[in-house]
């Protein structure tokens, strides 16, 4: 019975120091992942603009609910494994770019996702910039070591290559480090 003392001392030491360790983390930051796509634009595009239809390949919602316009802009509500979240779209130029945003203000993180397509002869590439922020130290500890900042971005682009039927590889632009 000596040891649970012991594990809860280490336990506590191992949190100080992540809260510690995170409050030394900048609060913002911005990762990029892009892939390739053996696809034009326009396929892409009515995918990753219709959050509608999204619950169709992106196998982690729950539920997609349309919400009142923000700002004469498309707005809605998801629901995944992970809570609920509000976005909106603030950036609208079909096909090449568009930025949605989360706008849930009670929720401990933040941020925008930027879709940029770019096309060449046989195929379009696809990168996603997420400019994000984390509130919480304990959360940003736990996104910069354990988590990453991109592994939402990589896997959208894995549930699109498959809804597009190819296999994709993510590359990591930036990690957000």
């Amino acid at each position: 019975m000596r040891w649970i003392p012991i594990i809860l001392a280490l336990f506590s030491a191992f949190v100080g120091l992540a809260f510690v360790l995170g409050s030394r983390l900048p609060r913002d930051h911005v990762a990029t992942v892009r892939a390739k796509y053996r696809v034009q634009p326009e396929a892409i595009w009515a995918l990753i603009s219709d959050p509608r239809g999204a619950r169709a390949w992106r196998k982690d919602l729950k539920s997609v609910e349309v919400l009142p316009l923000v700002d004469g802009k498309l707005a809605w509500r998801e629901e995944s494994g992970g809570g609920t979240v509000n976005f909106a779209m603030t950036d609208w130029d079909p096909p090449r770019r568009m930025t949605t945003r989360i706008t849930s203000n009670d929720l401990p993180y933040g941020g925008q996702w930027e879709f940029s397509l770019v096309p060449s002869d046989e195929e379009t590439e696809l990168s996603i910039t997420e400019r994000g922020f984390v509130k919480p130290a304990l959360f940003r500890f736990m996104a910069r070591f354990f988590l990453g900042f991109t592994s939402s971005l990589e896997g959208y682009h894995r549930a699109l290559g498959a809804r597009l039927g190819e296999p994709v590889s993510p590359e990591v632009v930036s990690s957000g480090r």
